[in-house]
Parts: C-alpha cells; structure tokens; sequence
C-alpha cells in the first residue's frame, strides 16, 4: 500500500511538472510572439515615416536641374518635374489621391485623372508649397495620422 501510494504520489508529481513545463512554454511562446508584432509593427510605422520624405527628396534630387514647380492636378496639391527626352517634354507629378501617394509620368500636356497614376504609398494628405524661390515644402498626412512637415530646396538653381 505504501509502495502504491508513492507511485501514485510520484505520477501525480511528474504530471504537475509536465504542465508546468508545457504551461511555461506557451507562455514564453505567446510573450515571445507579442514581442515580435510589437516590433514588427513599430518597424513598419518608422519605416513609413521615413519612406515619404525620402521617396520625394530623392525625386527631387534626381531631378535637380530641371523645371521643378507645385501647382494643382485636377483640383489636388501636386509636384511638377518637367523634363525633355529627345526632344519631347514629360512631366512627372506627385499627389495624394484615395488614401494614396501616386506618381504619373506622361507627356506634358496630355490629359490624364488623378486615378492614372501609380499608387506608391499610403498616405492620407499631402500638400506641396513653395515658400521661396528654390524651397519646397511639403506637409502629410500618413495613413495612421501622424503628421509629417519637410523642406526640400533645390540645389542645382532648376527653375521653382
């Protein structure tokens, strides 16, 4: 009877540290998977909050040197790059349209909507102005409302 009661005692005891264990390892999993989304999330917001000031400074930088203006597309506050390729002039515009960032490149002149671009990035304002000759600023919205304010000027003296 001893000798059963031991056994019984030592099954029970093996059985509580088994749970225990299994317990604990959810526990470590599920705390483990918070921690990854947390950063998974809060990566994605930094990166977001980097990717549309870089994507138009580096649209700008490239462009440094050509017809550089702001101005209205169909009624929404865009950034005009003018350029020429053999001989024939395009415009590249910048704009926010439908919760987007959208860039339409096309030849200067032709009749497009805001809805032919390319959507690019999530963004829920975006407006463009010129303080002064040479400066751009630009002011959004991103589409968790953070809001987002830049200058960018014009380097190379490309006509504002």
């Amino acid at each position: 009877m001893k000798r059963t009661k031991l056994g019984l005692i030592a099954a029970v005891l093996i059985f509580v540290l088994f749970f225990c264990f299994a317990g604990a390892s959810i526990v470590a999993v599920e705390l483990g998977n918070r921690a990854a989304s947390a950063t998974e999330t809060a990566s994605e917001l930094s990166f977001n909050a980097r990717l549309l000031p870089a994507f138009i400074a580096e649209k700008l930088r490239e462009s440094d040197g050509y017809v550089i203006h702001t101005g209205r597309f169909h009624g929404l506050s865009a950034l005009f790059v003018e350029s020429a390729i053999e001989d024939v002039s395009y415009t590249d515009i910048i704009y926010a349209y439908e919760g987007n960032l959208c860039e339409l490149f096309c030849e200067k002149g032709s009749d497009f909507l805001p809805g032919d671009g390319t959507a690019l990035l999530a963004v829920h304002t975006l407006e463009f102005t010129e303080p002064k000759t040479g400066l751009i600023r630009i002011d959004a919205e991103d589409a968790l409302g953070h809001v987002l304010s830049f200058h960018i000027y014009i380097r190379s003296g490309g006509r504002v």
